[in-house]
């Protein structure tokens, strides 16, 4: 069982160096151009929500009209995913993952929230940083790339991210872009 798990973390460590490879290259020889962050967004839930059923979680989509940025659509993907992954997760059996999308005073917004686990708070400040993560016994397995990976997308698309969180009943994302 031990050896299936580390092979099933080494195979996700892998797979999240190799997307940082490509978005850094991306980053480099790729023009932004208009992306429709609705669509996405819609797109990734349709893509996790198989998996998300097979935990008995539901991934419930709350989006308003076509919004669009410009941006990489291949990184934005990859980082909605990788809140939206962690967020089904660290979710309990029976319970909802949100994503929201919104247009709101010049800024489109993005929202994934769950009733999950929760992050402490003294941990919330450190999340994004490369290989953080804290330990817990409700915690699934991995080395601290994922969140990583998301702020550099945001600050590539000269976005914001937040994360507010409370231990026991869930944690929530809040990006925002020009």
């Amino acid at each position: 069982k031990r050896v299936v798990q580390s092979s099933d973390l080494l195979n996700d460590t892998v797979s999240q160096l190799l997307s940082q490879a490509v978005l850094a290259h991306r980053f480099q020889s790729e023009a932004f151009a208009a992306v429709s962050v609705d669509e996405v967004t819609k797109e990734v839930c349709r893509e996790v929500a198989v998996a998300a059923l097979q935990q008995q979680v539901e991934v419930a989509y709350l989006g308003q009209e076509s919004i669009t940025i410009d941006g990489d659509a291949f990184a934005l993907k990859q980082m909605i995913r990788n809140i939206l992954e962690n967020a089904i997760k660290y979710s309990p059996r029976g319970s909802a993952v949100t994503v929201s999308v919104w247009y709101e005073a010049g800024r489109v917004f993005c929202r994934v929230s769950d009733q999950g686990v929760g992050i402490p708070s003294h941990w919330v400040p450190r999340v994004f940083e490369f290989y953080r993560r804290f330990d817990s016994a409700n915690m699934a397995g991995g080395v601290g790339l994922g969140l990583a990976f998301v702020k550099t997308v945001v600050d590539k698309h000269h976005g914001v991210i937040e994360c507010q969180s409370e231990e026991g009943r869930g944690t929530t994302f809040t990006l925002h872009f020009p």
